[in-house]
């Protein structure tokens, strides 16, 4: 498992690099709004939110009747949400930090719950599921994204690759991120975890 202090320390340099305000790419949140069918005055939230996405996007496409909170293990990356979500006037985020595997919410709270990048990392994904599902209202729905397999994306491994041959060394291990990457492998944590119907598509 990739825990807190990990987070922690990739937070100064995920906090420097981050927007001001809006996205500079929105491209992927807004593919997760629209297969999540998320729509305007649900109740929403996001998990391992970091530095604010896609939950500033999601509060932007819910109007004033909707609500969306932002969750991150971090605290050190919520901070910098508040600060972008101040930035764009968006008044219906709010914020708390929580463990995806032992959530700080009550049951039948969410009419959805999304998370961009991040059941790769706690070491029970089937626990993190079993939790989405118990704070999602009856007939609610759970939007994960998740990277593809490693070979099949090329802005992470060819400079990585390229290095290690120039200097004559092995490549390494296929980074954490992509060990849900095989078609199949999310749709059966969810199946684990109860969900009624699920669907696996690629993006």
């Amino acid at each position: 498992q990739i825990g807190r202090e990990h987070w922690k320390g990739r937070s100064t340099g995920w906090t420097a690099t981050a927007a001001k305000g809006l996205p500079i790419d929105d491209t992927l949140n807004q593919l997760l709004i629209e297969h999540s069918g998320i729509v305007p005055g649900e109740r929403v939230l996001d998990l391992g939110s970091g530095t604010g996405d896609p939950a500033i996007s999601i509060g932007l496409s819910l109007g004033n009747g909707g609500a969306i909170t932002a969750s991150d293990l971090t605290p050190e990356m919520l901070v910098k949400a508040r600060e972008r979500s101040v930035n764009v006037g968006l008044g219906n985020l709010s914020f708390g930090a929580s463990d995806m595997t032992a959530l700080s919410f009550r049951d039948d709270t969410f009419d959805c719950v999304t998370c961009r990048f991040g059941l790769m990392f706690p070491k029970d994904k089937v626990a993190a599921a079993c939790e989405v599902r118990r704070v999602l209202k009856p007939g609610g729905r759970v939007g994960y994204i998740v990277w593809g397999p490693y070979d099949k994306n090329p802005p992470f491994f060819m400079i990585r690759r390229a290095i290690a041959q120039m200097l004559g060394q092995e490549e390494g291990p296929v980074p954490h991120r992509h060990c849900l990457g095989l078609p199949g492998q999310l749709s059966e944590i969810l199946t684990a975890a109860e969900f009624i119907k699920v669907e696996e598509r690629e993006l």
